[in-house]
């Protein structure tokens, strides 16, 4: 097995986008994102995927978000928001450094940059 992970940088000219988890030509999960121009330095995460049932719960998630967070800090985001958290997935996110709650408010986040010398 041969994984590889496509999409990046994130292109602040543009809305959206996406990263792919790929084995060969087989696609085993997805991300995808928004851009606000009023919010600068935060990105928001819509979706993360892992497509088959039989290849949850193997890392490829976590894998996949990584690589993104680290695309995303390196390119001076400060903060991930998630639209939307599925009740099941919550330890998933929480383990992952995410926090928040469901109603009034930002939701679930997490910092990736706290200062302007970019440390956490």
């Amino acid at each position: 097995m041969t994984l590889r992970i496509t999409g990046g940088p994130i292109n602040v000219e543009w809305e959206s986008g996406s990263f792919g988890l790929w084995d060969g030509n087989r696609r085993i999960g997805h991300l995808h994102y928004v851009l606000f121009p009023s919010m600068e330095g935060v990105i928001y995460l819509t979706d993360l995927v892992i497509e088959q049932e039989e290849e949850r719960k193997k890392g490829y998630g976590r894998m996949l978000l990584e690589h993104f967070e680290t695309v995303a800090r390196d390119q001076g985001f400060r903060e991930v928001i998630l639209f939307v958290v599925k009740q099941e997935s919550l330890g998933f996110w929480r383990r992952m450094g995410y926090e928040g709650s469901y109603g009034v408010g930002k939701g679930f986040f997490k910092k990736l940059r706290t200062d302007a010398t970019g440390t956490t």
